[in-house]
């Protein structure tokens, strides 16, 4: 998706709003691994790997930052983060080269491993993570059950089968 699930969309589906951080536009925050994938399911979609999650990410570049490696650029990012000690809406940075917001700097995001039992992975940094720590890839594992003020998540979809020609 192009966005960090929102507040509204997670309550339009769910019925309620877990988030400690509250704005309609916000990404959803303080809900568990669990709970991010009962959402999915229930609009038919699912939680990114981490592979798939770095390389929307990374947007086609081998930069470690989405902004890229611009000293300006991460100073400005830096400026930015200081003046955050919450969430902000999901679109109110400039998205990166496929057109996703808020890849870095908002909520870390839960992406699934398959092999993961009582723990998965979180990628992207969140507004409390430093600029030069937030990069595309920052890897953390936390407890499923963790329901954290700078934990959301980000729906993936399954892309369509490729014509039988071009298989």
């Amino acid at each position: 998706c192009e966005t960090p699930c929102t507040q509204d969309a997670y309550a339009r589906v769910t019925g309620t709003n877990p988030s400690h951080h509250v704005g309609a536009e916000r990404p959803v925050d303080t809900v568990s691994f669990d709970a991010a994938v009962r959402f999915c399911e229930r609009v038919g979609l699912r939680l990114p790997s981490e592979d798939e999650w770095e390389y929307a990410c990374r947007a086609g570049s081998s930069s470690a930052y989405f902004h890229g490696d611009d000293p300006a650029e991460l100073l400005r990012y830096a400026l930015v983060e200081r003046q955050l000690d919450a969430t902000e809406p999901v679109r109110a940075r400039a998205p990166n080269g496929f057109g996703l917001f808020a890849m870095l700097g908002n909520v870390m995001e839960w992406c699934c491993d398959p092999a993961g039992d009582r723990r998965q992975p979180c990628r992207g940094g969140s507004y409390q993570t430093s600029a030069v720590a937030a990069r595309c890839g920052l890897r953390i594992t936390d407890e499923r059950e963790c329901q954290s003020w700078d934990l959301g998540f980000r729906p993936a979809a399954d892309l369509p089968p490729a014509p039988a020609r071009c298989r």
